[in-house]
């Protein structure tokens, strides 16, 4: 029949039998020579840190997701700039009176259009990462 452990009042230690792997035995007791503190000390307080690596990962996802977020706004944000600049070269082309006016409205179309495409490709590219 197992033995059935009295749980310990507030405030008090128990007593635990570990197995740690060689690895592992070797950090502790490493950190416990270089801080010149107890084997134990040093042992529950990595122990204790558990919890808040939990969270500390969970913050690490949601700072990721963050960054996709705001990249995905930035371009849009890219996209909604370079449209004005789009529509403003079209007005000039329109209104050009030369060809050779025309043809200098055109090369800047084409600009704003490559430059356009290379956003829309980059964002594209972050989104999938």
């Amino acid at each position: 029949m197992p033995r059935h452990r009295k749980p310990p009042e507030p405030g008090q230690t128990s007593r635990v039998y570990l197995r740690l792997p060689s690895d592992v035995l070797e950090r502790i007791e490493a950190k416990a020579k270089r801080e010149r503190r107890p084997f134990n000390r040093i042992l529950i307080t990595e122990l204790a840190l558990f919890p808040h690596l939990d969270r500390q990962a969970r913050l690490g996802e949601l700072v990721k997701d963050m960054e996709a977020v705001l990249a995905r706004y930035g371009s849009r944000i890219t996209v909604a700039e370079l449209n004005e600049g789009l529509l403003h070269a079209v007005d000039e082309a329109l209104a050009a009176r030369t060809d050779d006016q025309l043809q200098q409205q055109l090369d800047r179309l084409r600009v704003i259009r490559r430059t356009m495409l290379e956003s829309e490709r980059r964002a594209t590219t972050h989104e999938g990462e």
